[in-house]
């Protein structure tokens, strides 16, 4: 079950919208059935629809059409597509721009990303650098603002201390206070690589950072690396480091474990594979 991330009049999270029977399975996205099962007749419009398009390009109006339906989208889908508000912008404009590609496992991602999001619910993702954490956060945002990106980014690094992280957040609930209406998006990029995690677990968790309260509209959102430690290889060839250092530290990313408290919010982001 998936419900709408606003309703009619426009206000974010609330939890009285329309309900969906969302079926994200492959057969289902495959078949265009993800919303509905389709009779007959829609089913041959659908293939003469499929027939004249690249299979790419059908592909991806298709999972633009469930994210309009289910998020409640006034922006049209396609490019030519025309829209009574000159304002939007077409959501296969919005998904191209900056050569971003939706395929299935991005599109199932966004989806429950999603369903967490709107129940208010913190999100870790965790994954290898590069598989496209930030990229889909950024994106998903995107598509639910006519375009426009209103991610409030935390780039966290070791230098972020509890006092610089406290500044931060009092900037952000300012921020969120003058935009009240609309759900505020926090991202906090890389956050297991700074020494401040307990003052983290209790944003995450408490909604607090010392005595003072997140506003309502926030929404909390967090991306990290593996706490994962190197693969001894014994074959290599060519040029290996070496080193005396005793205290170097045997890991793939120079990152903390996180807390038990925020494991439970992790969403297993996974990593690239090789194409075979």
């Amino acid at each position: 079950m998936i419900f709408i991330v606003k309703n009619k009049d426009g206000k974010y999270g609330n939890l009285l919208g329309i309900y969906y029977n969302l079926d994200i399975s492959t057969e289902a996205l495959e078949n265009g059935e993800s919303l509905r099962k389709l009779d007959k007749s829609e089913k041959e419009k659908r293939e003469k629809e499929k027939k004249k398009m690249t299979p790419e390009m059908f592909e991806k109006l298709e999972y633009l059409k469930i994210l309009k339906t289910i998020l409640d989208l006034e922006n049209p889908v396609g490019i030519k597509e025309k829209s009574s508000n000159s304002n939007l912008i077409s959501l296969q404009e919005i998904i191209e721009k900056g050569d971003y590609v939706i395929t299935i496992d991005n599109f199932r991602k966004m989806i429950l990303i999603l369903y967490r999001i709107i129940a208010n619910i913190p999100v870790i993702l965790m994954g290898e650098t590069g598989c496209g954490k930030t990229a889909l956060i950024k994106k998903l945002n995107q598509l639910l603002n006519n375009g426009k990106e209103t991610l409030v980014t935390i780039n966290i690094n070791p230098s972020y201390d509890s006092k610089k992280l406290t500044e931060t957040m009092d900037e952000i609930n300012k921020k969120a206070g003058e935009c009240k209406d609309e759900e505020l998006w926090v991202f906090f990029d890389e956050l297991n690589t700074c020494d401040s995690l307990s003052l983290i677990t209790e944003i995450f968790i408490n909604r607090t950072y010392g005595r003072k309260e997140l506003a309502k509209n926030i929404r909390l959102i967090g991306a990290c690396n593996p706490y994962r430690k190197k693969k001894e290889n014994k074959n290599i060839c060519g040029l290996v480091h070496k080193t005396d250092n005793e205290n170097e530290v045997p890991l793939v990313y120079l990152v903390n474990i996180l807390p038990q408290s925020l494991m439970y919010y992790v969403f297993n982001f996974g990593s690239l594979e090789k194409k075979k």
